[in-house]
């Protein structure tokens, strides 16, 4: 049994427990986080962010909850990803049934990406150089968790566990989401602040806040879902994704300028503006979640 840890497909028709591959597999010498950062480094940010967005498509991962890499897939992206000799050793594994790409070696290099000071003036990575940063991330996802000592501590631990499966691993079709989203709006909340103490505006709040209406955000959610799986259906097809997400894609809509501006404001971040933050954790993703669009010019 492979020492290291697993990627289990929840969507299949049985469970289906795999052993992802590790770097020091491969290359016969493990990864540290020292040695990622350092290889991240060499490259432009934007480039690597671009890139981590772009196998997100190409992997298909996000809908339908699919978070590792079809075998089809894979065996398409494991020879545009590695040099022909690592390549052929990454094959030979995954015929042995490992995993080799899953969604968490993207987010792991993203987030560790934001991180990076600024330093603009560096080449694009190539893609055969990105297997690697792959593998290593994945060896540095293995983590274990420190046993608590404090009495207290070790009964959270058993509290946590006992939180429902639906909590910790909810609805993961993009349509199911923003309904989700849609009736806490429109139903949960005003049920709650019209009671009592608690009495509250949500549109006249949400506006006062951000400088556009409720109503608009709503709709602009709509179509950022849209356009992300129209995105994922054209990959399907063999069809370039469509243009990026920005004023020039959506100058069809009745919305002004300005309130374009303003509402892709809140979901995407530039790098020339991007104060670097430390990692609170294992795995830290945060800052993507708030912001999951990066802002390269107008798009």
């Amino acid at each position: 049994m492979y020492n290291s840890p697993r990627a289990v497909n929840f969507m299949s028709m049985k469970l289906v427990m795999k052993y992802w591959l590790n770097w020091r597999e491969i290359s016969g010498k493990a990864s540290t986080p020292e040695e990622l950062i350092a290889l991240l480094a060499k490259y432009t940010r934007k480039g690597l962010l671009i890139a981590c967005g772009r196998l997100t498509v190409e992997f298909s991962y996000g809908p339908e909850g699919k978070t590792v890499a079809e075998d089809e897939i894979t065996k398409e992206l494991i020879p545009r990803l590695f040099p022909s000799d690592v390549a052929m050793r990454v094959k030979r594994a995954f015929e042995d049934d490992r995993v080799i790409f899953f969604q968490g070696q993207l987010r792991y290099i993203a987030a560790a990406v934001t991180r990076l000071p600024n330093d603009e003036n560096l080449p694009e990575i190539e893609n055969h150089k990105i297997g690697e940063l792959l593998l290593r991330a994945a060896e540095l996802m293995m983590f274990e968790a420190p046993r608590p000592a404090n009495p207290m501590d070790v009964l959270a631990n058993r509290i946590v566990k006992l939180v429902p499966f639906y909590e910790i691993d909810p609805p993961t079709d993009p349509l199911d989401q923003f309904m989700r989203f849609y009736i806490m709006l429109t139903v949960n909340i005003p049920r709650l602040a019209s009671k009592g103490p608690l009495k509250f505006d949500v549109p006249a709040e949400f506006e006062k806040v951000f400088g556009f209406t409720l109503e608009n955000y709503e709709s602009f959610m709509f179509a950022l879902l849209m356009h992300a799986m129209v995105e994922r259906n054209n990959r399907k097809a063999n069809i370039d994704p469509p243009s990026p997400v920005g004023p020039y894609w959506l100058k069809t809509t009745t919305l002004s300028e300005e309130t374009i501006h303003k509402v892709l404001a809140t979901v995407s971040f530039s790098l020339d503006q991007m104060k670097q933050k430390e990692s609170y954790g294992f795995a830290d993703f945060t800052f993507l979640r708030d912001q999951p669009y990066l802002r390269d010019g107008e798009h």
